[in-house]
């Protein structure tokens, strides 16, 4: 009796699943598809209720077979918050195909590029810019005009651990690992294993070092 009761659940539970994101696949596709700044290359799967925020002047390039996760329904780490992506004038979105993002934020504002087969993990943050000036008298009345800009550059095939932050002007090589919680300032080798806040370099993902 416990295994029929254990597949009808399991049965209920996948199938609210997919009627899940079968749901917000399709309303976010048919937004952004609307949106002038945006190119879908294919299905795009999102799982749930997200924040999109594209300026229509931006350009956002989304290749096939990407998932972001939203919530906690699909994954409960970062769940606690709705994935965000915010692209704005004149700035510049990759999105590679095969990627999977979870309740994860990218805030683009310059150039943020994301290869193919990559892996972002529940609450991440990306962010291409100091987001305010360093200077207060540039800070306090907001002079956007004062803050820091530089591209992000993500990899094929990198695995981003839950709660990492990259920062503005830093690339992650090809197959690239870098640690839940990391906080990425400068550039990551192809291949190689980063974690700590800085983040630095542990090991190598073919020596086990």
């Amino acid at each position: 009796m416990s295994q029929i009761l254990a597949k009808i659940f399991l049965g209920i539970k996948y199938g609210r699943q997919a009627v899940v994101a079968w749901f917000w696949s399709t309303y976010y596709q048919l937004i952004l598809r609307l949106n002038p700044a945006c190119t879908l290359a294919g299905h795009t799967r999102i799982t749930g209720r997200m924040h999109w925020e594209v300026d229509p002047r931006a350009k956002v390039e989304i290749g096939p077979n990407v998932r972001i996760n939203s919530g906690t329904f699909f994954n409960a780490v970062g769940g606690h918050r709705r994935a965000i992506i915010a692209v704005h004038r004149d700035a510049i979105l990759r999105i590679g195909a095969g990627t999977g993002m979870s309740n994860c934020t990218v805030v683009c504002q310059e150039e943020v590029s994301i290869g193919r087969n990559v892996f972002i993990g529940g609450g991440a943050f990306i962010v291409d810019s100091d987001l305010h000036a360093i200077r207060p008298e540039d800070r306090i009345p907001h002079r956007a005009d004062k803050v820091a800009r530089a591209a992000v550059r993500i990899e094929d095939e990198v695995f981003i651990g839950a709660h990492a932050t990259l920062l503005k002007g830093v690339t992650v090589g090809r197959g690239a690992v870098v640690g839940a919680g990391s906080v990425v300032a400068k550039n990551v080798p192809a291949g190689e294993i980063w974690a700590g806040n800085p983040a630095r370099r542990i090991g190598h993902i073919n020596s086990g070092q």
